[in-house]
């Protein structure tokens, strides 16, 4: 039930093996995975993502269910409308591969980092046209700075998850 590299798209719905399930696919992280899927095998992983639950807060363990793409309607604005039939079962497992290297010249840190992270494709021609690294770099910054806010209190209220209550005194 465990695979080495699947792409994950995590909702909050249930897919079961043998079942067909239409999707609307709008998000730019999503459009790309579709893309690639439609490349290789057309399969991507459905995981549950449960209400208020962060999608890296997913423990590992958690089964999911292979999408395999049946049908794939792409639309003139880029979104896509498919059919997706569930196959084998799978459960998440911890990410084993290691941490990128990043580049420690600005110029290619900045295209190291954008090429990392959710963009739309007007923010990407602009990083790519802009012959200044420390414009590129202010820019991402724009971007991921109001995300780090959300990303230290998800891990503090996941912190505090993990004590159970307990608060963090010393258990008996």
């Amino acid at each position: 039930m465990s695979f080495e590299s699947l792409p994950l798209f995590p909702l909050p719905l249930v897919l079961f093996p043998g079942t067909p399930l239409p999707l609307h696919i709008f998000e730019q992280r999503y459009r790309r995975l579709l893309a690639d899927c439609l490349e290789t095998d057309r399969r991507f992983g459905i995981i549950r993502l449960p209400d208020g639950m962060a999608e890296l807060e997913i423990p590992p363990g958690t089964i999911g269910c292979i999408a395999e793409i049946v049908n794939a309607e792409p639309l003139p604005d880029g979104r896509s409308n498919i059919v997706v039939r569930g196959g084998e079962r799978f459960a998440l497992a911890d990410d084993p591969a290691p941490l990128p290297v990043l580049p420690d010249e600005p110029a290619l840190l900045s295209f190291a980092v954008a090429s990392v992270i959710d963009l739309d494709i007007e923010t990407r021609q602009q990083l790519l046209t802009s012959r200044s690294p420390l414009d590129r770099l202010k820019r991402l910054d724009g971007v991921l700075s109001p995300a780090l806010g959300a990303l230290v209190r998800n891990a503090h209220v996941h912190t505090l998850a993990k004590t159970n209550g307990r608060g963090t005194h010393a258990q008996p």
